[in-house]
Order: structure tokens, then sequence, then C-alpha cells
């Protein structure tokens, strides 16, 4: 038996520019943005100190979104996770979370598309739409 809408899920969808959430909308298959949490390598970072390389502060950075990941795990903001990112960022991304976040991973999707609006993300998270209860 399937869950209708899981407002417990997050969609966090990354690229070298940006990080958005999304989460499912009462419209079938349907996800929106409801939180934008800066940038992995901007506004929300520093600029690299002269002897740091831009490679840290990225580091850095994915290490924050990372900590904000597993500290909204813990506090019950989303009991399913699915991230969308480019192959690196997504493998950094992975690696740098702790065991609550990563244990509510459900999916990933390997893809630069932190530039598409919400309709046209929709349909490449649409399969997370409706979780089986036993993944719950």
């Amino acid at each position: 038996m399937a869950r209708l809408w899981d407002p417990g899920m997050w969609v966090v969808v990354a690229d070298g520019e940006r990080v958005r959430v999304m989460t499912p909308g009462s419209e079938e298959g349907r996800f929106r943005t409801v939180l934008r949490l800066g940038t992995v390598e901007g506004s929300h970072c520093p600029p690299p100190l002269r002897n740091q390389s831009v490679d840290d502060a990225r580091n850095a950075a994915v290490t924050d979104l990372a900590r904000r990941l597993d500290d909204e795990a813990k506090q019950g903001a989303y009991e399913h996770l699915v991230l969308v990112a480019p192959s690196t960022l997504l493998h950094d991304v992975r690696e740098a979370l702790g065991p609550e976040a990563r244990s509510r991973i459900v999916g990933t999707v390997t893809a630069e598309c932190a530039l598409l609006d919400d309709n046209a993300l929709s349909p490449l998270v649409a399969r997370w739409w409706r979780m089986p209860a036993e993944a719950a």
C-alpha cells in the first residue's frame, strides 16, 4: 500500500551555485520549492582566504550543507531524503552526511538541474512522490 503525498520528504537540489529544498505538493507527482539554503559556493560562504584554495572553500560549503541536513534530520524536519546534484557534488554531499541524514536517503538523481523550475524538476523526482509504506 502506498502513502500518498509524503510531507516528510525533502528533495535537495544542488549545483555549484545553488541549493534548494523541495517537498511534495498536494497534486500527485508535483513538488514545490519551500526553502532556499543559499549556495554551495557562494553567498553564505565567505570568500576563500588568500592561502585557502577554492576546493577548500567548496569542501567547507559541502560540509556545512551536510551538517544542516543532519541537524534537520535529528529535529524531524524530514523522514525521507532525495538528493539531486551533478555527480561529483552528489558524491561529496553523500560522503559528508552523518548517519542520521544518510539513513534517510531514499534516492538520488545525478543531474545538473538546479536552474530548472519546479514544474520541470517534478518529473525527474516524481517516482518518490509515492513512498511504499514499508519505507516509512
